[in-house]
């Protein structure tokens, strides 16, 4: 059911890409869930519409590192 709720949300942000908190709730989902690399996209899209926000930045190389851990 969460993993349904995220894949719903994912598809809902690709037209509201102006949505920054969307993005954040997203971003945040996927990562809860292990999906790294779709949270780490879901930061860099979070970055560009706060950048240089200290908060999303932690959390967005969080992700990163996660991802690298994974390969």
């Amino acid at each position: 059911q969460i993993l349904a709720m995220v894949d719903s949300l994912t598809e809902k942000m690709k037209s509201r890409p102006d949505d920054a908190q969307g993005w954040s709730l997203l971003a945040r989902s996927q990562a809860a869930i292990g999906r790294f690399e779709g949270a780490a996209r879901s930061y860099e899209r979070l970055d560009q519409l706060k950048p240089n926000d200290p908060d999303i930045l932690a959390d967005y190389a969080e992700v990163i590192a996660m991802t690298d851990s994974r390969h």
